[in-house]
């Protein structure tokens, strides 16, 4: 088949234009996010934020297992870093062979509001912990978000109540270096963190 004459300039146009999009896949990209991160120095960083979060929630919740494995963090580039964890935060008289005593409603009520009280005292404890030690997150940009997100191990707190399932804050690192340098007081920083549950 014969192409006509004035099929071919643009035939040559598009021609050039798709091997320019094959080049630019091919390695003329613009400069990545990630490009110059010291990796070795984020997994350090990782976990020993990890720990600190570990360490703050066994000190805050008293009981059987209230953490359950350890705080795994993961940076996400042009996100920041999330940190997750699950908790059981739902301390009650075990039942057993030697006492099978079912719970009275004092129980149920007080293992309730206890709960609700844990959780409480954990979120204020992990702002802290954000505050105090995020900035030690070293290749975070002011613009990047610090996130921790909280698992609740799920139970049957009995009819007409109900727990979250997860506890979602998080907040910028420029924040965060706010609080170390004093531009704001510990309430302002909470105002700033963005919490989230259900």
């Amino acid at each position: 088949m014969r192409l006509k004459e004035g099929m071919i300039l643009p035939l040559i146009v598009l021609s050039l234009g798709f091997m320019g999009g094959v080049s630019l896949a091919q390695g003329n990209e613009p400069p990545s996010s990630i490009e110059g991160m010291d990796f070795a120095a984020i997994k350090r960083d990782l976990a020993v934020f990890q720990g600190v979060v570990d360490t703050t929630v066994k000190q805050t919740v008293q009981g059987f297992m209230p953490l359950l494995g350890s705080t795994r963090g993961v940076l996400l580039p042009e996100y920041g870093v999330v940190f997750s964890l699950e908790v059981n935060l739902y301390q009650i008289r075990f039942l057993s062979p030697f006492n099978m005593r079912p719970h009275s409603q004092q129980e149920l009520d007080d293992a309730y509001q206890q709960l609700l009280a844990r959780l409480e005292s954990i979120k204020q404890n992990l702002v802290k912990v954000i505050g105090e030690h995020g900035s030690a997150l070293g290749q975070l940009k002011p613009q990047d978000y610090l996130t921790i997100v909280v698992y609740l191990l799920p139970i049957d707190v009995g009819p007409n109540r109900s727990i979250p399932t997860q506890v979602i804050m998080r907040v910028k690192r420029s924040f965060v270096n706010d609080y170390r340098e004093s531009r704001l007081t510990f309430s302002g920083f909470s105002k700033k963190m963005e919490t989230v549950q259900f």
